[in-house]
């Protein structure tokens, strides 16, 4: 495999696209979901291949 996708492969799996938390000062639930990226390896993940 080429070294700069293995790179991209290792980068994209780091990045959460959900992250939930309470608010620590009014103490309700946040949850914050990122859209998926536009990007072909993203769209063909998100139609199941």
């Amino acid at each position: 495999m080429e070294r700069s996708v293995l790179i991209r492969m290792v980068e994209s799996a780091f990045i959460p696209r959900k992250a939930e938390f309470i608010h620590p000062v009014s103490k309700e639930n946040v949850s914050i979901i990122a859209p998926v990226p536009a990007d072909n390896l993203w769209k063909q993940i998100s139609n199941g291949i």
